[in-house]
């Protein structure tokens, strides 16, 4: 380590490399997944065979499974957990098995079926959060304004156990860069052990922290080095074949930058930032500010071995098909999106396809449903077992096209008219026999009936693993996302330099979701994922109760949460979200990598939401710069409006000394 720390010092000291260099530091908070459903838990022993029914609410029905298991003495084949649905997890029903394991230890010894539910507040004081992290940076660039190097030092608050917190930290530490190229590059990551509960997984899973504190290093340094903070953050995006600081090559990146000059037009941000600044000069109390931010997440289990999934397809005789994978839906319409790949592959209306809950003893050793690849590794494995049954069945239903004598006056099966090119451009006519709401289902079914009779199988499996090598963080080699998933978001927001109070007033967001698997789903997924970003950023402040200290001096967090419920911890509301809320997906985007040349849409666009703190920085500047107060200021996250109150400085503040956050924080 002392080699590299140096080889990076050197550097950024060099002023014939490095003319401008500025150094930081970020404290992130904690961010409570406040999910609907709290966890739940049903157990239903089988006193006959010794085996065990589980239905919970968990992303992880494998481990589940596993920990049940273990817990109760028996094989996992005794085991099966099952789940329909979930009342949104978040990353928060990851890894939390203990209330289900109690309730199977109950429903063991009293032979008859065990239900588990935790109320509000109980969830919120036993539960993981996101991780709060300490982020010191230094970084510095040329002067042209390229980049020259970054060094960070992020520890992350784990709370009792390690949980998820090394995987998290691992993925923090590869989103440094977020969509910027750093030639040079040294990151450390350490995770630290508290008295709290034990953090885990949360939307992003620590990739959030770490690029709100590039983006809050960019904008330092642009302002150190007198230059224009749109412009800088532009001529730093990675081009095409650049390598990341993990050796991984950025391709793709046409739709990075189609992403930002797309959203410069659209939301008009020259003329505007010319608008804001008039604004703040005719406004005493009530600033302006605006930012933009572009992204650039890759997309697969940073654990390489989770980069599986499975599916299961039957054809019942009467034609509907019956399909069972191993993604959990919890709001995020993985369900729909398989059952729509699933209808297509078959050519049927999507009333034929039925998706089954998800349960271990149809589709074994699932991974996790989580790292935005819900889509990517179920609905690929969906698509195959489906395309199987398809070659399998097609005989059939051409003998049964031929056998009606059917034509263009009276059709039963038709090309494809669902609303998007055919994904099977090396199909023949014959072959792609696509239904449009004429289908004649009464033909579909003598078709199946007729492959049933000739001894077909109408059942089946298929398996699907992401083909990377996956990165070793002791060789520093290897792959460890499949692709990049990018986007560029240009947030206003207006602050009463008074109260501290602010309002979004306008949100304008272009994101790449490949091509869409379902654009109505992919944008409310955008939407948000940025608006529960936007809340971890602003608002969502988790507090600690506090003990004096030894002999009466200072305090000491006893590691109780204060934050347990929504009396004491404030999530976004319908006057929260931005007065004018722009979401688009990037068009005649392809990615080759994931079914259906779509990308993951869960977590990336949380990540858009740090725009929402370069604009707040860029309001409380104004004001700082109208109160004559010059140099740099550190705005804690959340940006509270005691945090934005205490940053505007004003007589107030210059009189008890409160016109610098750093004095504060201290």
């Amino acid at each position: 380590h002392e080699h590299y720390i140096k080889a990076i010092d050197k550097i950024l000291a060099d002023p014939t490399i490095t003319a401008h260099t500025i150094s930081g530091t970020l404290k992130t908070g904690a961010q409570e997944h406040f999910y609907l459903e709290t966890h739940t838990a049903l157990v239903v022993p089988h006193d006959s065979m010794g085996d065990v029914e589980v239905y919970t609410t968990t992303q992880n029905t494998t481990v589940t499974q596993q920990m049940c298991a273990r817990v109760l003495g028996i094989d996992m084949c005794r085991v099966s957990v099952g789940v329909r649905r979930l009342g949104g997890a978040f990353g928060g029903k990851e890894a939390v098995f203990n209330y289900t394991c109690a309730a199977a230890v109950a429903a063991q010894k009293t032979g008859r079926p065990v239900f588990f539910a935790l109320d509000r507040k109980d969830d919120t004081a036993y539960s993981g959060k996101k991780h709060p992290m300490n982020i010191y940076y230094t970084i510095g660039c040329d002067s042209k304004g390229k980049l020259t190097g970054i060094k960070v030092d992020v520890y992350g608050n784990g709370g009792y156990s390690l949980d998820l917190s090394r995987a998290v930290c691992e993925r923090a530490l590869l989103h440094i860069d977020n969509a910027y190229y750093f030639p040079h590059v040294y990151i450390r990551g350490t995770m630290c052990k508290t008295n709290l509960p034990t953090n885990t997984a949360f939307r992003g899973f620590g990739a959030p922290q770490t690029l709100l504190a590039v983006e809050e290093a960019m904008e330092k340094l642009s302002m150190e080095a007198g230059i224009d903070v749109v412009d800088f953050k532009r001529r730093n995006l990675y081009t095409e074949g650049q390598l990341t600081h993990y050796g991984m090559s950025v391709n793709g990146t046409s739709n990075l930058h189609e992403s930002w000059d797309k959203l410069m037009h659209s939301a008009a941000v020259v003329s505007r930032r010319r608008a804001v600044a008039e604004f703040n000069a005719t406004n005493r109390f009530i600033k302006r500010g605006i930012g933009v931010s572009p992204l650039k997440f890759g997309v697969a289990f940073s654990q390489t071995f989770l980069n599986q999934g499975m599916s299961l397809i039957h054809i019942y005789k009467d034609g509907t098909v019956l399909v069972s994978h191993g993604g959990i839906e919890m709001g995020q319409g993985v369900h729909t999106k398989i059952q729509q790949i699933v209808a297509d592959e078959l050519h049927v209306p999507l009333s034929f396809v039925h998706i089954k809950e998800s349960k271990t003893d149809c589709v074994p050793n699932a991974s996790p449903t989580s790292a935005s690849t819900g889509s990517d590794i179920n609905g690929m494995a969906a698509k195959h077992a489906a395309a199987t049954l398809w070659q399998r069945i097609l005989p059939y239903v051409k003998a049964e096209r031929e056998k009606r004598s059917l034509n263009v006056d009276n059709p039963m099966f038709v090309p494809r008219d669902i609303g998007f090119e055919s994904d099977h451009p090396e199909e023949t006519d014959d072959e792609c026999l696509g239904l449009a709401s004429d289908f004649d289902s009464g033909s579909w079914r003598s078709a199946i009936v007729s492959a049933w009779f000739a001894r077909v199988c109408l059942s089946c499996q298929s398996f699907y693993r992401i083909p990377i090598s996956g990165y070793s963080f002791v060789s520093g080699k290897g792959i460890p996302f499949s692709y990049f998933s990018f986007g560029c978001a240009v947030c206003e927001v207006e602050i009463d330099t008074r109260t501290g109070q602010m309002s979004n007033v306008r949100t304008d967001i272009i994101f790449d979701a490949g091509k869409s698997l379902n654009p109505a789903i992919d944008i409310g997924q955008v939407e948000g994922a940025f608006v529960q970003g936007m809340g971890w950023i602003t608002m969502e402040q988790m507090v600690q109760i506090e003990q004096p200290g030894k002999d009466g001096k200072g305090s000491v967090d006893t590691g109780k949460i204060l934050s347990s419920g929504p009396g004491n911890y404030k999530i976004p509301g319908a006057l929260d979200i931005p007065r004018d809320f722009r979401v688009s997906l990037l068009p005649h985007s392809l990615n080759p990598l994931a079914v259906n040349r779509s990308k993951g849409v869960g977590e990336p666009p949380l990540c858009l939401a740090v725009v929402v703190y370069c604009a707040v920085r860029d309001a409380v500047r104004s004001a700082r710069q109208s109160h004559g107060t010059k140099g740099d200021f550190d705005l804690r996250v959340p940006t509270t409006m005691e945090s934005i109150r205490l940053c505007c400085s004003d007589f107030v503040t210059d009189l008890y000394g409160l016109s610098d956050e750093r004095s504060i924080s201290k």
